[in-house]
C-alpha cells in the first residue's frame, strides 16, 4: 500500500539505532479521517525496522474517538507484524511491564 509517510524517516532511524521505544497505538490519529489501513505501511515499517523496541497499547477509552473497537485496532497487529515471533518478541499486550522495559536488550 505504498511507503511509509515520509516524515517518519527520521523516527525509523532512531526506532532502528535502538535509541528509543515506539508504543503503536491510536493509528486513527495519524489516519484521521482516511481508513486505518493506510497507516499500515508505517507500522510494518517500524515492525520490520526493530520488533524488539515495540510496544503496543490500545489507548482506551479513546477519548478522542469514543466509538472505536478495540478488538479492530489489535487485529492491526497481525497486518503489521505478520511473523508470530514478531508480535510476541517485546509487544504483546501483556508484556513487558513497564518495569521490564530497561532490563531488554537488541
Amino acid at each position: 500500500m505504498g511507503s511509509p509517510l515520509p516524515t517518519s524517516n527520521r523516527l525509523l532511524n532512531l526506532l532502528k539505532q535502538g535509541n528509543c521505544w515506539i508504543k503503536l497505538s491510536g493509528p486513527y490519529r495519524i489516519a484521521k479521517d482516511k481508513p486505518l489501513s493506510t497507516v499500515a505501511p508505517l507500522g510494518r515499517a517500524l515492525v520490520e525496522a526493530r520488533p524488539d523496541r515495540l510496544i503496543w497499547g490500545s489507548d482506551w477509552p479513546h477519548l478522542t474517538d469514543g466509538q472505536r473497537d478495540t478488538g479492530e485496532l489489535l487485529n492491526l497487529l497481525a497486518d503489521w507484524a505478520p511473523a508470530e515471533v514478531d508480535r510476541h518478541t517485546s509487544w504483546s499486550p501483556l508484556q513487558p511491564s513497564s518495569s521490564s522495559l530497561s532490563d531488554r536488550h537488541p
